[in-house]
């Protein structure tokens, strides 16, 4: 879940913000929806793969640098080799909820590609760490802080439930 940039101005701003947006049509990205197969100088010259950031139950989380925007991204890297392949449902089925999904406290994805045996899927950036590691970071955070945080996570929360998606972390 990521704060929604509505959060930092106050309501008079959000609602001009608002309107200013209905008349405007968002770009599309210019990535391909859908995985692509890629070389791995293809690879090279699209993407860089920074420092671990994390892992989960199929992959390693790292930040990645897409080379044409100058963009950082949240690059999973999932093996896909044949002793996982029934996992791959679930992978599968993780690109096709990402891809969906609009909503200023859900991290939007930008796209997926196979190298080898591996697949990326590349997502927005959120700096600033989790949650976990702010408190470790920083310690006790003012109640007021938390309750901003908290609004954002039940809004993200809400959007998934009413997409019918429950998240499990």
């Amino acid at each position: 879940l990521k704060q929604s940039p509505k959060n930092a101005a106050n309501g008079k701003n959000q609602r001009k913000s608002k309107r200013k947006l209905k008349g405007k049509s968002k770009k599309r990205s210019k990535r391909p929806q859908k995985p692509v197969v890629l070389t791995p100088e293809e690879f090279n010259d699209l993407y860089g793969l920074g420092d671990k950031i994390g892992s989960g139950a199929y992959g390693i989380v790292y930040r990645g640098l897409d080379k044409t925007t100058g963009a950082f991204l949240a690059v999973k890297e999932i093996y896909c080799g044949p002793e996982v392949v029934g996992g791959m449902t679930d992978v599968v089925t993780e690109v096709q909820i990402l891809q969906r999904l609009r909503h200023p406290n859900i991290v939007r994805y930008v796209g997926a590609a196979v190298l080898w045996d591996r697949l990326y899927i590349f997502t927005e950036w959120v700096s600033g760490g989790s949650l976990t590691q702010i408190i470790a970071q920083f310690g006790q955070l003012p109640v007021g802080l938390v309750a901003q945080h908290t609004l954002q996570i039940l809004k993200g929360l809400s959007y998934l439930h009413k997409q019918g998606i429950v998240h499990r972390d």
